[in-house]
This record gives C-alpha cells, sequence and structure tokens, in this order.
C-alpha cells in the first residue's frame, strides 16, 4: 500500500506541467534558509527562513509550535533542498508574544542558532522592512523557495526558485479566504493573472522580498485550489521593532568582569540577556559573608541548561571554588 501511494504522488509530480517561476542560485537571495524537520531517524526540509543577523533567523512560529528543539535544524548556504551548506542546531526561539491569538496573526519566530552563521556569499543577512511600512495592492514582490512551482504538484523543488506575485488588497483576501480573519498585519500576495496562488506546506517561513528588503514571512494558504485563493504572509512592516529589539538582543556581548571571592575573569556571555543576570546573582552569592552553597549550585545548574554556556559553566566551577565559595568537589561532582 505504501509503493502504491508513493507512485500516486510521483505520477502527480511528474505529470503537472503548469511550472512557474524560475530557477535561482543562492546568490541572488543568501539570507535564505531551509528549516528541517526530524522525521524518524532522517531529516526533511519543511519550512523555511531567513538570516537577519550573525546568530538570528526568522521565521515562521507554525514551522517550530510545540516542537522540540531535537526536532527541528536549520539548513544554510546551500540552493539544493536536503543537502550541502552548513547545519546549525538550534539554541532557542522565541514566538512573537501575540502569535494564536487572532488565528495565524503575528505567525513569526526568532531563531537563535548555537553556532554563528558563518559570513559570506552564500550566508548574508537580509534588511527587513522598517516599522509601519506596508505595501499597496498591485505592487510586485518576490517569492522565494523550494515550495512546488506547479499548480497541483506535490513534489517540492530539489532547487531554489523565485516567483513574481502581486499584492491583493485585504478586502479580496478575506473574502476568498472565507472565515479565516484577514488582518492589517498581513500581506496577501497571488498571479496577477488569477489573483491568487496554491500554497506548499513547505514554504512555510517563506521571505517575500521587495527589492532586496524582507517584507513578509509566508504563512498560509490553500492548497491543491486552482490558484484562487491568495498566499497569506505576515507583514514584517508590523513587527520590525519587535524583531530588531530581540534579535539584537541575541547578539555576541561585550565582554564582561565578573569576580568569584577573589578571583576577577573576562567573559564573553553568549545569547539570551538574562544569562547576564544569572551572572551577577552568582557574583553576589559568591561574595556574600555567609554563602549559601546550594543556592550557587542552583545558578550553574540554570547556566549549563544552555549547551553554548557550557564550557563556560566548567570555568565557573573552578573559579568559584578557587574563589573560596564553599562548592565542595563533591558537590560540584554531584552537579
Amino acid at each position: 500500500m505504501a509503493y502504491l501511494s508513493w507512485a500516486i504522488i510521483l505520477l502527480a509530480g511528474l505529470t503537472c506541467t503548469n511550472a512557474l517561476g524560475k530557477r535561482i542560485s543562492l546568490l541572488e537571495r543568501p539570507s535564505t534558509v531551509q528549516v528541517e524537520f526530524r522525521i524518524y531517524n532522517g531529516w526533511s526540509q519543511q519550512c523555511m527562513g531567513n538570516v537577519i543577523t550573525s546568530y538570528v533567523m526568522l521565521s515562521a512560529a507554525t514551522c517550530f509550535e510545540n516542537a522540540s528543539y531535537d526536532y527541528r535544524r536549520i539548513r544554510a548556504g546551500t540552493e539544493v533542498r536536503g543537502t550541502g551548506g552548513w547545519v546549525f542546531e538550534i539554541n532557542s526561539i522565541r514566538d512573537h508574544p501575540t502569535f494564536g491569538v487572532n488565528s495565524y496573526g503575528a505567525d513569526l519566530a526568532l531563531i537563535r542558532v548555537q553556532s554563528y552563521f558563518p559570513p559570506g556569499p552564500l550566508i548574508t543577512p537580509v534588511a527587513i522592512a522598517y516599522q509601519g511600512h506596508h505595501l499597496i495592492p498591485q505592487q510586485t514582490v518576490d517569492l522565494v523557495g523550494w515550495g512546488s512551482t506547479a499548480e497541483g504538484n506535490l513534489l517540492s523543488n530539489n532547487y531554489l526558485y523565485s516567483l513574481n506575485l502581486v499584492v491583493r488588497s485585504y478586502s479580496d483576501c478575506q473574502r476568498l479566504h472565507g472565515s479565516r480573519v484577514i488582518t492589517s498585519n498581513m500581506l496577501c500576495v497571488g498571479l496577477s493573472t488569477y489573483g491568487g496562488r496554491d500554497w506548499d506546506q513547505r514554504d512555510a517561513g517563506a521571505p517575500l522580498f521587495y527589492g532586496n528588503a524582507l517584507v513578509g514571512i509566508v504563512s498560509f494558504g490553500v492548497p491543491h485550489g486552482q490558484d484562487a485563493s491568495p498566499i497569506v504572509a505576515t507583514s514584517i512592516g508590523s513587527y520590525s521593532d519587535w524583531i530588531r529589539l530581540y534579535a539584537s538582543g541575541w547578539e555576541i556581548k561585550p565582554d564582561v568582569n565578573l569576580k568569584f571571592g577573589n578571583v576577577v575573569g573576562t567573559f564573553k556571555p553568549v545569547g539570551p540577556d538574562y544569562r547576564q543576570l544569572l551572572f551577577k546573582r552568582l557574583d553576589y552569592l559568591c561574595n556574600k559573608p555567609k554563602k549559601n552553597k546550594i543556592d550557587i549550585a542552583l545558578l550553574l545548574l540554570q547556566l549549563q541548561k544552555d549547551k553554548v554556556a557550557f564550557m563556560l559553566c566548567k570555568e565557573f566551577f573552578y573559579m568559584v571554588y578557587r574563589g573560596g565559595a564553599p562548592v565542595e568537589p563533591d558537590l560540584m561532582e554531584d552537579i
């Protein structure tokens, strides 16, 4: 039965000839990355994203909803689906706080990877639309992705494609999507001829470009709908300030000096700001006249939860012990 199902899918993909868009080089859109899902013992590209800083990419929150970090990873620096480039493990995920409040509204997630995206011609952060920037009907945008470029096709492309689409009005978009709520924080796009465009699940998180600026992140649409309904994206211009605020907070911070007992060390904190607060708290506990080794141990455990901070934690153990804080060797071994 499984062989028959796959045969039907392959037949559908091979017999569909209404291909749209054009194949492009990643050099044209080097911020574009693949979001791969773990499926049993393998990995498959199921969503997309865009690099916006040296450590952070932007995608659709629906791509990471209820998912463990171990079941998602990022592939960057390749225009071939599922192969080549660099693979990055996920360190942190931050959904927009209003995601899910209004159907698919605010379908955005910031993803911080564990190691930085190496800068170069195949991985380059993209500029995002400024706060309050919104396109008007009939303006043209560029959709980039590995999703199907043929109407009715069930297979994604192996190579990167782009497709020119036009912006549709909110009223037309609402009418064609029926019960789904369309807001001014969304961007509706479709073909200039039909007005709509079939949606491929694997294009979730795909970028919409206006010139060289990222103006939309694909959220939802209607699959196999004869190109009658527009694709709906999250409008970047409604959330630019939030994106910049939290993406910059995840960048490498300047060196900080921290004192543990009588020992002073210089560190490069990486990751969310909360870790710096933990550093300060640990410094405070180590310098109290009456030290509580349980409090210190708990803070060290919090820091060690982050894999990126693991090597730093080893230094903390050493410095706390050398600095006179009552964290005994047997306690460190238990930790």
